[in-house]
């Protein structure tokens, strides 16, 4: 039991506070890259490299955080396993209304509050 020794007295409500924390700023990062895919709107051919690289690392990042799996995620926004693994692996991007939706979905998830 030495790692009982080691916590501090509201260690577990520091690691809550960095976890939320970390989400809303994960949340904040989503709403500049749908700010960034907004001149591409329908056009997800359109989007350049370097923004599909950086959404899919954004992907990656927020499922981690959530602790998400790829098909949780597809069953939260109706898309299947197969799409999202596209993303993940930069072979593919959404369209910007489905980025909106990953979005409104985190919001939910972390403030449990709708998004209008």
């Amino acid at each position: 039991m030495f790692w009982k020794k080691q916590m501090k007295v509201g260690s577990a409500k520091n690691l809550t506070d960095h976890a939320m924390q970390s989400k809303k700023e994960c949340l904040k990062q989503w709403k500049e890259m749908i700010q960034q895919a907004k001149c591409y709107k329908g056009d997800i051919h359109g989007i350049d490299t370097n923004l599909r690289a950086n959404f899919s690392q954004l992907l990656r990042e927020t499922l981690s955080l959530y602790g998400l799996t790829q098909a949780g995620l597809g069953r939260a926004i109706n898309k299947t396993p197969v799409t999202i693994n596209r993303w993940v692996h930069e072979s593919s991007c959404p369209t910007y209304k489905t980025m909106i939706e990953i979005r409104d979905f985190l919001h939910y998830v972390t403030t449990g509050e709708k998004t209008q």
